[in-house]
């Protein structure tokens, strides 16, 4: 039987090793700040807003209520939020953000394994 050496081999193995590493700094279960979930590069993309703050300060135009996770939940806020984002709800929202953001918290620490 023939054997053949593989280059790289130990490069790969220790780009894993890192991968699994920085997989762990990652919490499965997190609390997040909705101005961080709900950023102004998510809010232009998926709302006719610029920031958390113009979809808050339009809220209270309309309700004359500071906004509230109650409220945006209701029904009215989820009229509020089908008509200014690419959302029904505003839970389906802040699913998207967190999913988005997850998505960059891995992304970030896959990244910091191109340096091995």
């Amino acid at each position: 039987m023939m054997n053949i050496k593989i280059k790289g081999v130990d490069k790969v193995s220790k780009r894993i090793d890192k991968i699994k590493k920085n997989a762990g700094k990652v919490p499965k279960e997190q609390s997040v700040k909705l101005e961080l979930l709900l950023n102004d590069s998510f809010l232009r993309s998926n709302s006719r807003f610029s920031s958390l703050q113009g979809l808050r300060d339009e809220f209270k135009k309309v309700f004359m209520k500071e906004t509230s996770e109650e409220l945006l939940s209701s029904t009215e806020g989820a009229k509020f939020i089908s008509l200014h984002t690419n959302f029904a709800t505003w839970e389906d929202l802040v699913n998207e953000a967190g999913k988005e953001y997850m998505k960059k918290q891995y992304s970030d620490a896959i990244n910091d394994i191109k340096d091995v």
